[in-house]
């Protein structure tokens, strides 16, 4: 086989997957070697031709990550911008060519010929897109496989778009046939850890019997094709391994992808390749607990024709292999996306087709209705402020004139403080500044600008002069904790700035008279989680005030230093004042939990007398998943003997709702 431009190349990608995974040894050296366990012979310059049939069809619906509206019913599947539904699929021949080959492994050439290439988005055939991935994929794509066969990355032209790239790797990753390393050679079975376009999994290969149907198509490509029948494996994917998603503004949560793969592969183990692959695999994802993803894939390949690479051909592939790793970063199957890829392309699923203007009578139409809140609407005003910043001024003024109490405020502030732009920013700070005697709005306004990642110069000198001037002391408290939370965002991306917040509120501490502004001069700097606060939060924490001593050990929360972690386990373990100990346990939850901390946490526990102090220090082991098989015997004891019904309760909940630690509980007849 020759690779020649008249030729027409199917979208490399899809085929590239299919003979690099079975494909790495479907290139074989066609010498006679005697039966054994299977192992990848190839020899550079030789080209294999395969027959390749794959389609792919993706289901992914996010409103299950949605609270349901009053009425309790889901938004409807037609119009939600939360699902959607794509269909892909490639027939054509796939050609593959080794161009290198060294200690590490092989190097391919692959490409698609004679390619037809079908793409599918929410109903609609998106035939421009598939011409441009056809068209990407006639061009050779460099894949690095193990001696074993896994690929290991994939190399392509500069100019190819992403949707081609991830055709391809889904193509790729698809068709992968790793065989067993020196140490399992003889094994019938065997494991290997490889990647997908989802991620990192454990596969499972075995023998497989021979069925009827199996035996004569191997018959027939034998006398066919001229090459050994070989033998029967079964590959099976175990499992994904843990990932999680989210961004910055948004907890991670935790991913699950659950495999059910019913793939065959034939491997002439004389002499060394891959003859042919076929089956199926679904994927289940989900976010959180829920069902947000699916996707079913069916692949079959076959060899059809072997072959030498003429001298020329062989050197021009080999130099244009040598230009492009000089000149293009290699990338795997799993390519994990930025947070801003992540955030950006699921702002877009949201927003879909909906303008300011669609949005804004969506918003009347929910409002007219008397609702209090809507999740789905505030999601697409994210989207809408974050993907069209030129809106945000607008928002602002809408911000600025509608009551405190409507849906309206609630979710225009709440999308604008969740967008990390100075535009955001800057609409938040004019609804402020025009509402400056409305108490209910600016208690709900300034909290927002408090909790953004990346407070701009601008809201930090409106902050500080609320806190000052203001002549409400609501919103100057208000303001001034909101400084102390901006404070905590700029620790590292605005180190100076930070400390300049912090110094001003530890000078104010210092000049403060009564008992009020000093805790609330406390509470500011627990906002803050600086060490720069730690000495002065340490005097306090000696106060014979109970409440000034329980706010300082409260505020050690978020305070990276042993010298904070020292101080709040002793509190816990010797304060004489229940108040004081309840803070500290409230302050250790959140902090990360050592061996350490989690052994005092345990003593504190069994000499605890108040029971809500035991509560807390319950929760910080619970959720701290450490140790497990004492955390089960404190729970356990807790249940049996603890005199409080509240602790009772507590540990039973917890042993109900965590059946991975205790077990499930055995049914009564």
């Amino acid at each position: 086989m020759k690779i020649s431009p008249s030729k027409k190349l199917l979208p490399g990608a899809v085929v590239v997957g299919v003979v690099l995974l079975g494909g790495a040894a479907l290139m074989v050296k066609a010498r006679m070697a005697d039966a054994g366990p299977p192992t990848y012979r190839l020899v550079t310059g030789q080209d294999l031709t395969y027959s390749v049939t794959y389609s792919n069809n993706a289901r992914a619906d996010f409103s299950a990550l949605l609270p349901n509206d009053k009425s309790g019913a889901s938004p409807p599947p037609t119009t939600s911008n939360l699902m959607q539904a794509v269909q892909s699929s490639v027939t054509g021949k796939w050609v593959m060519v080794v161009v290198a080959q060294d200690e590490k492994g092989y190097v391919l050439a692959c490409h698609l010929e004679d390619a037809c290439v079908s793409l599918t988005a929410g109903g609609q055939d998106s035939q421009e897109q598939a011409e441009v991935v056809r068209r990407e994929l006639e061009k050779p794509l460099f894949v690095r496989v193990s001696p074993q066969g896994k690929v290991l990355n994939v190399r392509f032209d500069d100019s190819t778009q992403s949707t081609s790239q991830n055709f391809a790797r889904a193509l790729v990753s698809s068709a992968q046939f790793v065989v067993p390393d020196a140490a399992k050679a003889k094994a019938a079975t065997w494991e290997t850890t490889e990647d997908d376009t989802l991620g990192k999994y454990a596969a499972l290969y075995e023998t497989a019997p021979e069925s009827k149907g199996d035996k004569k198509d191997a018959s027939e490509s034998k006398e066919d094709k001229g090459y050994s029948v070989g033998s029967l494996f079964r590959k099976t994917k175990v499992r994904y391994f843990p990932a999680s998603a989210g961004t910055a503004k948004e907890a991670p949560m935790a991913q699950t992808i659950e495999p059910d793969t019913n793939i065959l592969a034939r491997f002439d183990v004389r002499n060394g390749y891959l003859v042919s692959l076929r089956g199926s695999e679904k994927q289940s994802v989900t976010l959180a607990g829920q069902d947000v993803a699916q996707s079913e894939s069916n692949i079959a390949f076959k060899l059809e024709e072997q072959g030498s690479l003429a001298a020329k051909e062989l050197e021009a592939l080999q130099g244009q292999n040598t230009e492009n790793e000089k000149l293009v970063k290699a990338v795997g199957l799993y390519v994990a996306p930025s947070v801003e890829e992540v955030r950006e392309a699921s702002r877009k699923r949201t927003l879909g087709e909906e303008t300011m203007g669609t949005l804004l009578s969506e918003l009347a139409k929910h409002q007219k209705a008397g609702e209090t809140e809507n999740a789905e609407l505030y999601l697409k005003f994210r989207a809408l402020a974050d993907l069209h910043p030129e809106s945000c001024p607008f928002l602002g003024k809408l911000l600025a004139m509608v009551p405190a109490s409507s849906l309206s405020f609630r979710i225009v502030g709440e999308a604008l403080a969740a967008v990390d732009s100075t535009e955001a920013q800057d609409a938040l700070l004019f609804a402020i500044k025009t509402r400056p005697n409305d108490e209910d709005a600016l208690l709900r306004l300034i909290p927002f600008l408090g909790m953004e990642n990346n407070p701009s110069p601008a809201v930090q000198q409106a902050m500080t002069e609320l806190s000052v001037s203001s002549g409400n002391r609501l919103v100057a408290s208000t303001a001034q904790l909101a400084l102390g939370g901006m404070a905590r965002s700029l620790i590292k991306s605005s180190p100076t700035r930070s400390a300049q917040i912090v110094d001003k509120i530890v000078v104010q501490l210092q000049n403060a008279k009564s008992p009020a502004e000093i805790q609330q001069l406390l509470l500011t700097l627990g906002n803050t989680g600086s060490t720069r606060a730690l000495a002065s939060l340490q005097i306090f924490s000696q106060s014979k005030t109970i409440p000034l001593r329980a706010t300082a050990i409260n505020s050690l929360r978020f305070i990276e230093s042993p010298t904070a972690e020292n101080l709040l386990l002793t509190t816990l373990a010797q304060d004489g004042e229940a108040d004081v100990r309840l803070e500290a346990a409230r302050a250790l939850g959140f902090r990360p939990m050592s061996d350490v901390s989690f052994q005092l946490q345990r003593t504190a526990l069994d000499k605890e007398k108040n029971a809500n102090v035991r509560l807390a220090v319950l929760n910080n082991l619970y959720v701290s998943r450490k140790r497990l098989n004492e955390l089960k015997q404190i729970v356990e004891d807790l249940i049996q003997h603890d005199p409080s019904l509240d602790v009772r309760q507590a540990a039973s909940r917890i042993k109900t709702q965590s059946p991975e630690i205790f077990g499930k509980a055995k049914e009564t007849v």
